[in-house]
């Protein structure tokens, strides 16, 4: 039986549009990007914001991540930005065009290497910050025949270290690819229908793929054996995040209507839809961002110091 809820330990305000991403740049700070072309950095010993920066146009930050030593930014301009935030403030050390102007959010690969979608929304592409702005590699998802792709993700590999690409699509396929040609679309190498929904997010454990769709249920893809098993049944349809945590004991899904922790609590802070969720690098805290301008900080179940 699920616990009784608990609450946030911190609730972050001072976006004025939806908050569409967050994410841990160390374990305290915490960068998020809105709806309206806004980056904050949060100062989480005194949970303020020490920099506001408009870093993509009105059109909207879709995503923020860590990359390497910088701070990966992804618009709905249709371009990739790397940041150095090192000096407490948001300098551009490269502006990337990526062509997309979907809803489907880049996923860094390793230190340098960035998988986002591009113009055409069956194709992605992976860059490389060293080289020039082109993709050093395009991923082809037309003949898969199974629409545009939604999501993505990386799965470990024992190839690269930077894992091997991986794609939900409209249609409910999810697409496991190998970076093996770089000069010509690399073909799925792996690759399993998962459910008639759209695939809408994705987070890779160590059990597999945890694909969160446009209906009630997440399902976990095991890349081993192509087997696919339900994991959680929510009460309402849809799903707008899913993350795992570093130590693979904790999932959180977010929903659009609610946060959900599989088996453990539920949780109820937020009165609109959630668009992101992410763990910080020591398994403490959760913060989750909302279309409701809000993100809230949760301590859930941390590891022991053992």
């Amino acid at each position: 039986m699920a616990r009784p809820a608990p609450a946030p330990t911190a609730v972050l305000r001072g976006h004025v549009a939806a908050v569409n991403s967050v994410a841990f740049v160390t374990n305290g700070v915490l960068a998020s990007g809105a709806a309206d072309g806004t980056l904050k950095l949060w100062d989480l010993s005194v949970r303020r914001a020490y920099v506001t920066s408009a870093v993509h146009s009105k059109a909207g930050v879709l995503e923020v991540a860590a990359l390497g030593d910088g701070l990966l930014t992804q618009g709905r301009d249709g371009f990739l930005s790397i940041w150095d935030v090192s000096s407490g403030a948001v300098q551009m050390r490269r502006k990337i065009p990526c062509g997309s102007y979907t809803f489907t959010k880049a996923r860094p690969l390793g230190e340098h290497l960035i998988l986002a979608p591009l113009e055409e929304a069956t194709m992605m592409g992976v860059f490389d910050t060293r080289a020039e702005g082109a993709p050093v590699v395009r991923l082809n998802g037309t003949a898969l025949k199974s629409g545009m792709c939604m999501a993505l993700d990386a799965v470990p590999s024992d190839n690269t270290a930077e894992g091997d690409p991986c794609a939900g699509f409209e249609g409910g396929l999810v697409a496991k690819f190998e970076l093996r040609a770089p000069s010509a679309p690399v073909t799925c190498a792996a690759g399993h229908t998962i459910d008639e929904d759209t695939v809408m997010c994705m987070a890779t454990t160590s059990t597999g793929t945890l694909c969160g769709t446009s209906s009630k249920e997440i399902f976990c893809v095991d890349w081993r054996t192509l087997a696919t098993r339900a994991v959680y049944q929510s009460r309402k349809d849809g799903f707008g995040a899913v993350a795992s945590r570093g130590d693979h004991r904790i999932f959180a899904s977010g929903g659009w209507d609610n946060v959900t922790c599989k088996r453990l609590a539920t949780l109820t802070y937020h009165t609109d839809s959630v668009n992101s969720l992410t763990f910080s690098s020591d398994n403490v805290l959760l913060a989750s961002g909302s279309k409701d301008h809000k993100i809230a900080l949760w301590s859930l179940y941390p590891p022991s110091a053992s």
